[in-house]
This record gives C-alpha cells, structure tokens and sequence, in this order.
C-alpha cells in the first residue's frame, strides 16, 4: 500500500506557423494529484496471473483565470483482481470508472487498446483543443472499438477475461526456422461507456434502448468480444487481439484485429 502525491506547473504555447488567423494560445495550469494504490499482483510471463491491484485518485487544477488553470476535479477508481487455478490458467476481473466536475472538466476517450500498432480512430485525432492533449484521458481496452469511440466527463469499463496456456512449444522448420514457447492465449469481454453529464441535473445516459427481439438493445453501452495471444519475445511482448463488436440483439460485427506491444493489464 502506499499514496502518490504530485503537483505539476504546465505552460503551453501554441502558435501555428503556416498561418497568422489563429492566435497564439498561452495556457498556464496548476495541477496536484492524490492516489492510493495497492498491489499484491503476482507476475507470470505475460502480465499479472493472480492477486489484485487498485488505485483511488483525485486530481484538480484551479481556474486563476481566462488564461490560468482549467478549474476541474476528477475522481477516479481502477480495481483489478487476478484469480489463479491449475497452475497455467487464470481469471481476471476489472473494473474501473471516474467522473470530472468543474468549469472545465476532463474528457475520457472510450476505446481502443493501449499500444496499438494498427491503431484507428473515430472522428479523427484530437488535437484541436489543448487541453485535450494534455488533460484528458485514453481509456482502454475496448477492444472492437475505435479510439475516441466515445467521449465524455463520465466513464465506467468492465474487462473479463480468461486466460490460459495456448502453445506451450512449437519449432518449425525450412524455410522459416521459428522457435515459440509460451504463447498465452486469452478470452475476452469489455463493457464500457463514457458520456457527458453534471452532478445535480439529469445525465442522459441511456444504456439500453427498446427492442423488439427477446434480448435488450444495447445503446449508450459499448461491448467487445473476442479471443487473443500474448507471445514474449524476450525483448518485447507482442499481443494479437480478434475482436467482435454486438449490440446484442443485432448479432456481430466483422472481425477487428488489433496488433499491440505490452503487458496485459
């Protein structure tokens, strides 16, 4: 157990030099950030295979001025918990959410996966505002989704995944002498959603919507599903992710891929 503090002083300029329309933005902001963390996570050769992990944190940055701080306070939860059975096999459970008050709230992008070598975006990469380079927050795995799926001042996420020992050894021969040994695979599920809301007035976040088949319609929801190997190469780790998107009563989509480096989560 322990806590993190922080405070950070960021200066942001920004001028565009193949044009004089847009002025040059001057952004000075105080930041200072409280978390508490936990870990008893014990490590196999991929990612964490049993114990759990958790941080609570708060953040906030004063508004000073039209010119200094953004005036936000963000909360947040993030609660792994790893569950071990017959040696090679695991189940792990996450669950994670946070919401941002304030004149200027920060954004959490829903979607996507971290490391992703074949990344693609919804709507485009962010970087019109500063303070969403700086400010905001990539939220993932969701994987079958975009990044910048979706955004808002609220999220939640849920992963489930079950993962186990998928090619212990295989060694090929001509024309590509490959040796591989411990490829882990994983089955998957995540749940999430971001939407924009404030404390006190109604959130217009609807999960599920009418439908006319026996299962619900998911809505506001966003759920990802699919099979993966982790595969370490001694000085990376390579991740394979094929994913599906449903709206449960709409069957699937087609297939996504999702190349990635990293560890699991």
């Amino acid at each position: 157990r322990r806590l993190d503090a922080g405070v950070t002083w960021l200066g942001i300029n920004r001028e565009f030099i193949s044009t004089t329309e847009v002025p040059l933005e001057r952004i000075r902001v105080l930041a200072a950030n409280l978390a508490y963390v936990t870990d008893t996570a014990l490590w196999g050769w991929t990612g964490p295979n049993n114990g759990s992990r958790s941080e609570f944190s708060v953040s906030l940055s004063p508004k000073i001025d039209a010119n200094n701080g953004l005036g936000f306070v963000t909360l947040r939860g993030d609660v792994r918990r790893y569950y071990k059975f017959f040696k090679e096999y695991n189940f792990v459970v996450r669950l994670a959410g946070g919401f941002s008050e304030g004149s200027e709230p920060q954004q959490f992008f829903l979607g996507g996966l971290d490391n992703w070598l074949n990344q693609r975006f919804s709507g485009g990469i962010r970087i019109d505002r500063p303070e969403d380079i700086y400010f905001s927050s990539f939220e993932t795995p969701l994987r079958g989704t975009n990044y910048y799926e979706k955004t808002g001042n609220r999220f939640a996420l849920m992963n489930l995944e079950f993962r186990f020992p998928m090619i212990r050894q295989m060694e090929l021969g001509w024309p590509l002498p490959l040796s591989m040994y411990n490829v882990r695979g994983t089955l998957f599920t995540d749940i999430g959603a971001a939407w924009q809301g404030e404390i006190g007035k109604y959130e217009r976040f609807q999960p599920f919507k009418d439908s006319s088949s026996r299962l619900p319609t998911l809505n506001d929801l966003l759920m990802g599903y699919g099979i993966g190997a982790r595969a370490n190469l001694g000085f990376l780790l390579l991740r394979l992710d094929i994913a599906w998107t449903t709206k449960l009563s709409h069957g699937a989509s087609k297939p996504r891929y999702y190349f990635s480096l990293g560890t699991e989560f």
